[in-house]
């Protein structure tokens, strides 16, 4: 695969997510294992989505981020999927205050994500 993740093997791997879950653990590893990305030499977990786009658009490596960060991302951006085609999928949730919810910033927030899907 032209421009794969394989080509990338001894780069930085940055990956954005705080508390995976088994779950994604899991597809992660699946992921990885797919394509020829073993091993975690070089790599490492970023909580900080900026300080990852910041780390690949230096050059450092690549990463895996949410779609939603992307808007002022210029760099090559490709979906990932797993052999079979099955895109690679990370549920995210809102958690708010009851009041918070209410509030028209959180309100327009919640509607960008909705457009987002």
């Amino acid at each position: 695969m032209p421009g794969s993740m394989r080509e990338s093997r001894s780069r930085i791997i940055c990956i954005s997510t705080t508390r995976p879950t088994l779950r994604w653990g899991a597809q992660m590893a699946r992921w990885r294992y797919e394509n020829g990305v073993t091993g975690d030499t070089g790599s490492f977990v970023v909580d900080n989505i900026t300080a990852c786009l910041e780390m690949v658009k230096r050059g450092l490596g690549w990463a895996l981020i949410p779609e939603v960060a992307l808007d002022n991302f210029d760099g090559c951006v490709r979906p990932c999927t797993f052999e079979n085609g099955e895109p690679f999928l990370r549920r995210t949730y809102i958690f708010c205050q009851r009041d918070a919810a209410a509030l028209p910033q959180v309100q327009l927030f919640m509607d960008m994500l909705k457009k987002k899907r």
